[in-house]
């Protein structure tokens, strides 16, 4: 269940039937069903009542009952359910504030969706500092190299500031007079209450301009602003904003350990000591915290490889957590049972490493979203260092690139090659009922065939009750399927941790399928890519779609465990349902080397499908062709350009190269295929990606974000 606040004119779901004209003053509360895996599936409340919702199952009952719940939280919400059919809440400029500040808060921590616009809780009444230096060459260079001087005297002007514009007194009068929560301001709407107005009224009071000393202005910044009128924004120029921007620490050279000093500074402890020295040579004191704080922490909901399988940051610390010991920003804990993740050695080896403690805080400060050219991302903490070709460093800006494993390390027990097969197809082709019936579909009935030997000897050995597995052959149009029932056998699969009943959005594979030894996820993998790939001649690839975002990235990781690169888009495509409702699928794509190491330690367990990949490897070695549309090779031919440097949607490419000469080599060839393949060399422990963002038709990505987030970090 969601809740969606939209102001003013806002854009409205059409679902074809007339409605009145809406008075344009009202705000509305929109109700809508929203995926909780995928929470880009959202279908709003007036479609469920249209009937145009039958992909989901007892839609109707959803909302309502979700609408009963939400109405202890938010008593506002009573006069709507007087419909038959409720889609909306109509509020005035109060009610809309009273939902910001009171209700959103509380419907979200009870666990449904709230969707509130862009400006919500960000354009505040605040304070803002502009100061220019008296000298204007102070501007071309660090404080450290400036002469930086507490006792230089610099001009000074204090503003009201909404955003990222600045309010005079006749505006802040008006505001005043209209004594409205909710007010529309330059085009945007801004929560202003009465003691917000009190502050800015007092602070027009006094003097907003002159001049000061840099040591003034550093405690007047240090002591500006509280809750009511807080300090939201510093202009200021030259060596002083070089200060108060964190330049000056950027531009500083890491000193060596002192000699006489007992022991050995590690790089940012180096980069800590050059800080305080340099506040010591500025005359002012300083306190170097070293030990938390450095920015290790990830999103709650970002992915980590714990035991050898795919696990949320949060899901660590719900599953495996015992007891907690608070600090003064977050808590501490040691985990309930040994836990082991990736990491790299002094040597520069990917080897696991033991999990000694877990952490976790709510951080509110600026995090980044960080997407690469393979389809991954991540979500960090600004401070957060990335490894770079040549150190680690948090200067992550478009199209660096950044290194990661080249194969994940994981030693994990073997699982029973029944059960190993049969949940490949289950996830892939299959179908289960709210109880306990299944069914897998499939045109070749030889794979039923096999399917059923193996499930009745699986029953057989672990003493599971089956109804007797039929195969259906092909009739009517409709393709050949096996069916089969029994309580125990789902029993058996939910003690393996198979999620039973889940649409094809919500599969997931086991984690004791993921983290098992080589033996049983190369096994898997060759089962499931024969139920689910397609092998592409024209392009030279392998493809792969799931509906699943964990699906995707389960066999992402799987492959990683061999060196095989799958690089991930989505793509909106109609559901196989047959109801030609669109919704986001994954596609993921194996070209080049990584398709060859494919073909040699893993395969396809469907013989045209093999034989096609087999076709392919046999072709001569060339990753500049290989993933690519055939219009792009025709493009680079009549440009005379190399193909690995045209980018097409969906191409299995880097958009970095290096221009290298190597006998039976490609003289173009992206640098990261190319540390993994050369002949002679062994493989890479860490290979740099591809570039950050420079996607064809789009700006290289690394966005940010000032949503207060939930950071989670791993030490070892």
């Amino acid at each position: 269940m969601c809740f969606r606040l939209a102001e003013p004119g806002a854009d409205e779901y059409e679902t074809g039937e007339a409605k009145e004209p809406r008075d344009d003053g009202s705000w509305r509360v929109e109700f809508a069903l929203q995926g909780t895996e995928d929470p880009s599936l959202y279908v709003p409340a007036s479609l469920v009542w249209a009937g145009e919702a039958a992909s989901i199952a007892d839609a109707d009952e959803t909302l309502l009952t979700g609408l009963g719940r939400a109405l202890r939280l938010f008593p506002d919400l009573a006069p709507a359910l007087d419909s038959p059919v409720p889609d909306e809440l109509l509020l005035d400029t109060a009610g809309a504030f009273r939902f910001l500040r009171q209700a959103a808060p509380m419907l979200a921590a009870a666990g449904f969706g709230v969707l509130l616009p862009h400006w919500a809780g960000k354009a505040k009444l605040g304070m803002k500092l502009t100061t220019r230096t008296e000298d204007p060459e102070a501007s071309s260079g660090a404080a450290a190299s400036s002469g930086f001087d507490l006792k230089a005297m610099i001009d000074f002007r204090w503003e009201l500031a909404i955003g990222d514009g600045c309010v005079d007194e006749d505006e802040l009068a008006e505001l005043a007079r209209l004594k409205t929560p909710l007010v529309r301001l330059r085009g945007q709407w801004v929560e202003l209450d009465e003691e917000q107005l009190e502050a800015a009224l007092d602070f027009l009071r006094h003097p907003r301009r002159g001049r000061m000393s840099a040591a003034e202005a550093i405690r007047a910044i240090v002591h500006a602003g509280d809750d009511a009128l807080p300090l939201v924004d510093v202009d200021a120029d030259g060596a002083f904003g070089d200060l108060l921007s964190g330049e000056a620490d950027r531009r500083l050279v890491p000193m060596r350990t002192p000699d006489g000093f007992n022991g050995t500074l590690r790089p940012f402890q180096e980069r800590g000591l050059a800080w305080l020295n340099f506040l010591n040579e500025i005359g002012l004191g300083g306190i170097l915290a070293d030990s938390m704080g450095l920015g290790k922490c990830i999103g709650k909901d970002e992915f980590v490889f714990v035991n050898g399988a795919l696990i949320k940051a949060k899901d660590v610390w719900a599953r495996h957590a015992s007891g907690s010991e608070p600090d003064a920003e977050g808590e501490w804990s040691v985990p309930a049972e040994p836990l082991t993740v990736n990491a790299l050695a002094k040597d520069g080896r990917v080897v696991p490493a033991p999990i000694t403690r877990l952490y976790r805080q709510h951080i509110r400060e600026r995090v980044r979203k960080i997407s690469l050219d393979d389809g991954s991302e991540i979500i960090v903490t600004r401070r957060h260092r990335l490894l770079g070709p040549d150190d680690w460093t948090r200067d992550v800006r478009p199209g660096a690139r950044v290194c990661v494993p080249a194969r994940l390390v994981h030693e994990g027990a073997p699982l029973d090659p029944d059960l190993t097969v049969l949940l490949a197809w289950q996830i892939a082709e299959g179908h289960e009922d709210a109880y306990f019936s299944t069914v897998i579909t499939q045109k070749d009935e030889r794979v039923l065939q096999d399917l059923q030997v193996r499930l009745l000897r699986l029953a057989e050995r672990s003493g599971i009750r089956l109804n007797a597995p039929k195969i259906f052959p092909n009739a009517g149009g409709r393709a050949a399927y096996l069916r089969w029932s029994g309580i125990s056998y789902r029993r058996f699969l939910e003690e393996h941790g198979y999620r039973w009943g889940g649409n094809s959005a919500h599969k997931r594979i086991p984690d004791s399928v993921v983290s098992a030894d080589d033996t049983t996820v190369r096994l898997f993998l060759r089962h499931y890519f024969a139920a689910e790939s397609s092998v592409d001649l024209s392009r030279r690839l392998v493809e792969i779609s799931s509906a699943s975002v964990y699906v995707i990235r389960q066999l992402s990781t799987m492959l990683r465990r061999f060196g095989i690169w799958l690089r991930v888009s989505t793509s909106w495509k109609c559901a196989t349902n047959g109801t030609g409702t669109k919704r986001p699928y994954r596609i993921g794509l194996i070209g080049g080397s990584s398709l060859r190491r494919f073909a040699d330690l893993i395969g396809i367990a469907d013989q045209g499908k093999q034989s096609r990949l087999e076709t392919i490897c046999s072709r001569p070695h060339n990753t500049d062709v290989e993933g690519r549309y055939r219009e792009a090779i025709c493009s680079a031919a009549h440009t005379r350009r190399p193909a690995s440097r045209c980018g097409t949607s969906g191409s299995t490419r880097s958009t970095s190269t290096e221009r290298r000469s190597f006998p039976g080599r490609p003289r173009w060839k992206p640098f990261a295929e190319w540390t993994a393949s050369s002949p002679g060399r062994p493989w890479p422990i860490t290979r740099p990606a591809t570039r950050i963002g420079g996607r064809r038709g789009r700006s290289p990505r690394t966005r940010t974000s000032t949503k207060p987030g939930c950071g989670a970090s791993v030490t070892g």
